[in-house]
């Protein structure tokens, strides 16, 4: 810490030398030179005096706004300002992929998560348990503290019911390179699964699928079927074949676009292998099991049933609320009333 101190006092000295030249030779009073720098007043006046001078953070952006771009600022400085939330910057290995890494793998491409530019990453979603899940995965991985906020989501042309979404925001040049390392572009329509998945370990593909299945993934408990949408034709053929290495069977839909699972067999083995960290998703999931696990009625339970059928249906009641009342699927208390003008 006593280095980094040291790097803010000389660097604070550079710009209050930069900022005093361009006071006299442009901006004359600290007034104009707040208008123009956009640096409060008060915060040039106690800079320009020294009774205060800016936190690393703050200081790295001022330097920028008197024309001192990053490139004043040196690797070792960057990674000295990494070190200034109390974490200790890990050295990054592409070549050690471990299951967190993987995870964090499968939401950044084709997932909900995103890269932009040369050092920032992240995800936005409204589920916590999932954000806070990537954040951990990040922080492990890469030694770093990842930056959270709430973003309060108001109305727009898209949605007229806008829901509470939590970021999670890592800014790190290292951490994006480690991930660049692998080759692979994280766009939804160029994504490809990274060879290192393919030939790792199952709890690493597992935790990869169960990534890209937390940011992409749907359930429909009523129908006892799962999958993932993503516009990626290469990309759903490789997760086919990553869930097969799984022993995991699935089909691909007409549009190329759609994986789906189906079978209690395979809903089973996704559910024990792979699983989900969101909350509403595992929820779905453990329906479509429960239902496997239902007594199915009898033609016999059926027809003694239909009586009572009837009669709820002459109170206007659908066909999904007869069907819990009586315990008979919906699909054959349709058919049954149907036959019969109901």
């Amino acid at each position: 810490m006593n280095v980094m101190k040291n790097l803010c006092v000389i660097l604070s000295e550079k710009g209050r030398i930069k900022l005093r030249e361009m006071r006299e030779k442009t901006f004359g009073s600290q007034l104009s030179a707040s208008w123009e720098t956009g640096i409060p007043q008060i915060n040039i006046s106690k800079w320009e005096t020294g009774t205060c001078s800016p936190k690393f953070f703050t200081l790295r952006s001022y330097l920028g706004k008197l024309g001192l771009k990053r490139g004043f600022l040196g690797n070792k400085e960057y990674i000295l300002g990494s070190k200034y939330n109390g974490f200790k910057l890990k050295k990054i290995k592409s070549n050690r992929l471990n299951p967190e890494m993987a995870y964090a793998l499968g939401v950044l491409g084709p997932g909900d998560g995103y890269i932009s530019g040369k050092y920032q990453l992240g995800l936005s979603a409204i589920d916590k348990e999932f954000v806070d899940y990537f954040q951990n995965c990040l922080e492990n991985t890469f030694g770093l503290k990842c930056k959270r906020y709430i973003s309060d989501k108001s109305i727009t042309n898209y949605s007229n019911n806008p829901k509470r979404m939590y970021v999670v925001r890592l800014c790190s040049k290292s951490a994006v390179e480690s991930l660049k390392k692998f080759k692979v572009s994280f766009r939804e329509c160029e994504w490809r699964i990274p060879n290192v998945i393919f030939n790792s370990s199952d709890n690493c593909k597992s935790m990869y699928l169960r990534g890209i299945f937390d940011s992409q993934g749907f359930v429909i408990p009523t129908s006892k079927f799962m999958g993932v949408k993503i516009k990626n034709k290469e990309g759903i053929k490789q997760m086919q074949n990553l869930l097969r290495e799984l022993s995991i069977d699935s089909y691909i839909l007409k549009d190329k676009t759609v994986l789906q699972l189906s079978g209690h067999k395979n809903i089973a083995l996704y559910g024990s292998i792979i699983g989900f960290i969101i909350k509403r998703k595992k929820k779905s999931l453990k329906k479509i099991l429960g239902s496997y696990l239902q007594k199915h009625p009898t033609r016999k339970e059926v027809i003694e049933a239909l009586p009572k059928m009837v009669e709820l249906r002459k109170t206007n009641l659908s066909y999904r609320k007869i069907a819990s009342i009586t315990g008979i699927g919906r699909g054959s208390v349709g058919k049954r009333l149907q036959e019969l003008g109901y």
